[in-house]
């Protein structure tokens, strides 16, 4: 047994979206596994916050509150000034069924103005 650090790195690139909970949640696949931690525990630092641990003793079935924040460092970039959004599907259906209604009503000018020649 020794102390040994680990990097995890997605399979595809990953935003993380504001006002959302994530859980960091690592597991072995066979035996078992310590992971360190502070005690008494820090409170961690930066823009995260966490919203508490949870242990299980028996492969993930069931999970316990914990008292120590085990130490883990999320290494990433933070995306500053404006960011372009997706619009929703909803607004884009919204948005096509206004631009359909424009070209009706330009359609009907140009067949008024056809009928006054």
């Amino acid at each position: 047994m020794g102390t040994f650090n680990y990097t995890f790195t997605p399979t595809a690139p990953f935003t993380f979206t504001a006002g959302t909970k994530y859980w960091l949640y690592v597991t072995t696949t066979s035996g078992s596994m310590g992971w360190t931690g502070s005690i008494p525990s820090k409170t961690p630092t930066g823009i995260a916050t966490s919203s508490g641990h949870r242990v299980s003793n028996n492969s993930g079935v069931t999970f316990v509150n914990g008292n120590v924040f085990n130490n883990f460092q999320i290494n990433a970039t933070e995306i500053t000034g404006p960011v372009a959004s997706t619009p929703e599907p909803s607004a884009i259906a919204a948005l096509s069924l206004f631009g359909l209604g424009l070209l009706g009503v330009k359609g009907r000018r140009n067949e008024g103005s056809r009928l006054e020649r």
